[in-house]
């Protein structure tokens, strides 16, 4: 396709339907979006697939023998939370819609879903994915520099550094104030 997103070209995909038609169509659909596409033919491969590797997304059948979609989503999420989650059922309901959702999944498609409608998902949820692995890495980042700023005082045997005057201790039950590992933040300040 012309104009390709790098997310969808890099992307890992798995798909999770027990009927043999819908998954070679979504494989044929997101394969030729160049993204890197597995295929599971029911949830305990879902399972044991998810089980060795992270997927970007996965396209999640909820009614299939064995295994449901609830239970895999579930195992997802405690494996992966970053992996993005869209639900593709035959089997609709307001309340497996609800309960997809609340379990995590980002959408919620029908079968038959139309290649627009679904490649609009799944990018959605790609760029979802993105931000959250960037916020948790920027996150990552942060309380990194943090626990090295804090060894670097206790290395200063407590004293403070030149130029940084004492101030008073602050009141705990200030609600401007968030403690965490001897470091005080105040919010309305924007000071630590």
């Amino acid at each position: 396709r012309q104009g390709r997103e790098p997310l969808l070209e890099t992307a890992k995909i798995l798909v999770v339907d027990d009927e043999w038609a819908i998954r070679s169509f979504l494989h044929d659909v997101l394969a030729d979006d160049q993204t890197h596409v597995s295929v599971a033919k029911h949830g305990e491969e879902a399972l044991r697939q998810v089980g060795s590797q992270e997927f970007d997304l996965v396209l999640l059948d909820l009614k299939m023998p064995g295994i449901g979609g609830i239970t895999v989503l579930t195992g997802i999420r405690q494996r992966w939370p970053d992996t993005a989650v869209i639900v593709l059922t035959g089997h609709s309901s307001l309340e497996t819609a609800v309960e997809a959702l609340r379990r995590g999944a980002l959408d919620y498609l029908c079968k038959p879903c139309g290649t627009a409608v679904l490649r609009r998902s799944v990018d959605r949820a790609l760029r979802q994915r993105a931000r959250s692995v960037e916020r948790r890495e920027l996150l990552a980042r942060l309380h990194r520099s943090l626990s090295d700023n804090l060894e670097r005082i206790r290395d200063l045997g407590g004293t403070r550094p030149h130029g940084v005057a004492a101030r008073p201790e602050p009141d705990p039950s200030d609600g401007s104030l968030a403690w965490w590992a001897g470091l005080v933040v105040d919010t309305d300040r924007h000071r630590a």
